[in-house]
């Protein structure tokens, strides 16, 4: 992982609320984490949070959940998730964009959209969220190439 980030990326982030860091993971750090995913995918089944315990929420046969999969805390079961959602180093990464002093993780989040599946609009994560707060910041990394040719 490339931790660190430039200080013209940080001022970005601070002034546009997003930045591509596009060095984060190499092609082989893509490939491991991409597999490990999908492996944790597989192995929770229809559940849709790692561990949910007697309160799991379950996959079920609606349209969004026939077109887009999304598993959650898939850290809790796949050691090679974990290794890479709770690296210190992450921590430090986000800190240095937000201006915190430290940075915890909410949760991961696996998703993967279905061939045919509708597009998804352009949105801000945060309201989604259970908790408000300018601080929080959200990663996406695809693991797969998203372009315009095949539908990103």
């Amino acid at each position: 992982m490339k931790l660190t980030l430039t200080a013209e990326q940080i001022g970005f982030y601070r002034e546009n609320g997003f930045v591509a860091h596009r060095e984060f993971l190499s092609a082989d750090e893509v490939a491991e984490l991409k597999s490990a995913v999908l492996e944790a995918v597989a192995q929770m089944g229809r559940a849709k949070v790692a561990d949910g315990g007697e309160d799991q929420i379950t996959e079920g046969d609606s349209y969004y959940d026939r077109v887009f999969t999304q598993r959650l805390n898939l850290w809790r079961i796949s050691p090679v998730v974990k290794r890479y959602m709770l690296h210190p180093g992450l921590g430090r990464m986000l800190g240095a964009l937000t201006g915190c002093p430290a940075m915890r993780v909410w949760h991961d989040q696996a998703l993967i959209k279905e061939p045919f599946g509708n597009p998804t609009a352009w949105h801000l994560d945060n309201p989604y969220w259970s908790f408000y707060s300018r601080d929080a910041i959200s990663i996406w990394i695809a693991l797969e190439d998203a372009t315009l040719e095949n539908g990103c």
